[in-house]
């Protein structure tokens, strides 16, 4: 299975992933990241509303304005147009509050599909250590083959993972297998796989 394909299969609720990918120059990777990087914008509504607040009508503009962008790269047509209704009566004088809560709305829907697409889900409670080790098998075999399939395994064991590994070098193997840095990341998981076998459970 090719990345770009692995990337396509992503089901995203009001994103459109394919027409996404071409809009960057058909680099699915690079579409992966700026899904990845726009939730780090979750806040955007309350950032809008607070603006408003303080009297400050033009960087509330900013904000929608800018989310409009992003969201029409994406391919995230109902975001996108939600931050443009924002965007036009911001320029304007007219009451903001009901356009707002509709991009409040929108905003939460599109966060909620790429938190649900990409974070990764634990092992179900009935998995053991035996289970995660043959899950780390698996998943050093894929990455050693160069298979983006190594994604979604690593999508499985993050949750069994956490806890167990000191310092960032979990978040860098996830950085490493979601951009297909797959060398690295799997360098970086045999020294996860000695902090784990050198730790109690």
């Amino acid at each position: 299975m090719s990345r770009c394909t692995l990337i396509q299969e992503l089901v995203i609720p009001g994103i459109n992933i394919a027409e996404g990918i071409h809009r960057v120059a058909d680099n699915a990777d690079l579409y992966l990241c700026l899904l990845g990087q726009f939730l780090d914008k979750a806040d955007c509504a309350d950032r809008v509303a607070a603006a408003l607040a303080d009297g400050n009508r033009a960087h509330a503009r900013e904000i929608a304005h800018a989310i409009k962008g992003i969201a029409a790269n994406m391919a995230a047509g109902p975001l996108a147009a939600a931050a443009a209704a924002l965007d036009k009566v911001l320029a304007g004088d007219g009451c903001a509050e009901p356009v707002l809560t509709e991009f409040r709305e929108a905003l939460n829907t599109t966060m909620a599909g790429i938190r649900a697409a990409l974070v990764p889900a634990p092992l179900s409670a009935s998995g053991g250590d035996g289970d995660l080790g043959e899950k780390l098998n698996e998943l050093a075999r894929l990455l050693g083959d160069s298979d983006a399939d190594a994604t979604t395994v690593f999508r499985e064991i993050r949750g069994a993972l956490t806890g167990r590994i000191h310092g960032t070098a979990l978040d860098q193997l996830e950085g490493m297998v979601n951009t297909f840095s797959f060398a690295e990341a799997l360098d970086t998981l045999r020294s996860i796989r000695r902090q784990i076998e050198g730790s109690p459970a």
